[in-house]
């Protein structure tokens, strides 16, 4: 019935998208219609020119087109030029998409491509009589077409919205239209300002926090050893012991969490893996479409997980390519990176190394190394393709992917728990982000964003369950704490809570607490809901991208 529903919705989206695809044919029309003035029977330049510019602009709509629906159901967006940080790197982010996607649109650009060339290539090669008459009337309604609008403000992304479900919204919108407007977007990583600084920072003063009681669960005076761990894409509805569900994909991971410090409320920053690390690195959140990694030189100047922990040995480790996104940028206050250069090509998939041999050199090195550290592991098994070896337990293969990750974590817990450090160590386990728990959930919705965290180890003194909400970027201001307790003042931390989660989806920024749940669209400027006050999400947001910018 689902199925049936949408597409019913069809007709609406067609109805509801035409205003944008009027104005997108109406900037399509510019180029010929200046060029009419030359009356291409009289240029042959003209006419050769014209031709190209369609042939061109043919394969380039019929790309968007073709890949725009793979954009939505990957990443919960339009077609946009992010899939350049794919590019490269062994092309790691064209192998996480499913070969039956490719042949989809391939097939899709095969057929359009022939009926360009078979029926609608000769059509731009008509002559036109008094052009320049022609032109005079065809330019106030290419004009009209565009803006769509007698209005001062010309015609939206949002003039396509009409309905709360985000994937009808979505189907609305012209693919190339919307493109355009992106990429066009000059200011999508740059500070957003709701208020003045000064109120920002009034209104953050008002948000109360209490104490989770974390700090007395630890043995502080006995910590030598930090482990973080980020699980790629584990997102809290796969746990049992999180969502209560009986079948369950992490029991590992679930049994780990009876033994812990574990928080059952815990938010993901957003929706990809370098804005979920840099929340964890540095405590700072990304906004909506922006990619702060871009910004290694701003990044270096910056607090840094990496860096609280002097005569500490400090090791990264991940199986995959950290060009991808700019992530290595992260990662440069490391003694040492650990990446898929360093194993055997052997055991490398289409996205990296398995999680099982990366889990093996992590605790291998850490139990051979005398030193104090901290060491961070980022798996990938659970990234698309979901290529895992030699396990089928599951028919989903993100399901299956997921449960394959959660063994490899079971023995490295395993081996950890009997090693000669374990009673001197500190385990964080968390993931990256979450994930969209089917085709209809809302974008925005907190069920994709809920994550799980647990903190762990030999210096844990009894376990327990915190419900208070937390997020994310406050891993780092713990660690932070334990590093360097005296000197560091951050009430973002695990130590004390708000009682509040802060997190951004492509479009928007949403807040969490235990009586609401807000979503603020940046592009229609419109709250998904009522009843958290928008003053704490809108200067939180504001201060911590003026700080981060601010050189």
């Amino acid at each position: 019935m689902s199925e049936l529903k949408d597409l019913l919705q069809l007709p609406y989206a067609a109805w509801h998208g035409l205003r944008l695809d009027l104005s997108f044919i109406g900037y399509l029309l510019i180029v010929p219609v200046l060029l009419s003035f030359f009356q291409p029977s009289k240029h042959v330049w003209v006419s050769k020119f014209l031709k190209i510019y369609h042939i061109i602009l043919f394969i380039l709509v019929g790309i968007i087109a073709a890949t725009d629906p793979f954009f939505f159901h990957y990443w919960g967006q339009k077609c946009n030029l992010s899939f350049t940080q794919f590019l490269g790197n062994d092309n790691a982010g064209f192998y996480s998409v499913r070969w039956s996607h490719y042949l989809a649109a391939t097939a899709f650009l095969a057929t359009l491509f022939l009926l360009f060339y078979k029926k609608w290539m000769p059509l731009p090669t008509f002559q036109m009589d008094n052009a320049k008459w022609t032109t005079i009337l065809l330019f106030p309604i290419i004009f009209l077409m565009i803006r769509s609008s007698f209005d001062k403000a010309p015609i939206g992304i949002t003039s396509a919205y009409y309905s709360a479900n985000p994937m009808y919204n979505s189907a609305a919108i012209n693919a190339s239209w919307s493109f355009i407007a992106i990429e066009s977007e000059s200011k999508k990583n740059k500070p957003i300002k709701f208020m003045s600084d000064e109120e920002a920072q009034e209104v953050l003063a008002k948000m109360e926090y209490r104490n989770t009681g974390l700090d007395t669960l630890l043995k502080h005076d006995e910590i030598e050893n930090v482990l973080l761990i980020v699980l790629e894409s584990f997102a809290a509805f796969n746990s049992g012991f999180l969502s209560g569900n009986e079948k369950t994909y992490t029991p590992n991971l679930d049994n780990l969490m009876q033994r812990s410090v574990c928080f059952t409320n815990c938010y993901s920053s957003s929706f990809r893996s370098d804005k979920g690390l840099m929340a964890l690195v540095t405590g700072t959140p990304s906004l909506a479409r922006q990619t702060l990694t871009n910004f290694a030189d701003i990044i270096a100047q910056k607090d840094n997980i990496f860096k609280v922990f002097q005569g500490f040995e400090k090791r990264f480790y991940y199986g995959g390519n950290l060009e991808f996104a700019n992530m290595k940028s992260l990662f440069m206050q490391c003694d040492k990176i650990v990446s898929e250069d360093d194993f055997d090509s052997k055991n490398k998939t289409a996205w990296g190394i398995h999680d099982e041999i990366v889990f093996e050199r992590f605790f291998d090195d850490f139990d051979k190394t005398e030193k104090k550290q901290f060491l961070m592991m980022f798996s990938l098994s659970s990234h698309e393709p979901f290529d895992v070896p030699n396990y089928k337990k599951y028919s989903d293969l993100y399901e299956n992917s997921i449960a394959y990750t959660d063994s490899c974590l079971g023995v490295f817990i395993s081996k950890l728990e009997k090693s000669r450090e374990w009673k001197n160590t500190l385990l964080i386990v968390t993931a990256d982000h979450g994930r969209t728990k089917d085709s209809r959930t809302n974008n925005y919705d907190k069920v994709n964003f809920k994550i799980p965290l647990l903190i762990s180890g030999g210096v844990i003194k009894n376990h327990a369950v915190i419900e208070d909400i937390v997020s994310q970027t406050e891993v780092f201001g713990f660690v932070q704490k334990i590093g360097d307790n005296e000197k560091v003042d951050n009430k973002s931390n695990l130590f004390q809570s708000s009682n509040r989660a802060f997190y951004s989806y492509f479009d928007g920024i949403c807040e969490v607490t235990p009586d609401c749940h807000q979503c603020y669209d940046l592009i229609s400027k419109k709250y998904s809901s009522s009843g958290c006050s928008p003053l704490f999400m809108q200067a939180y947001y504001q201060n911590k991208l003026q700080q981060f910018f601010k050189r």
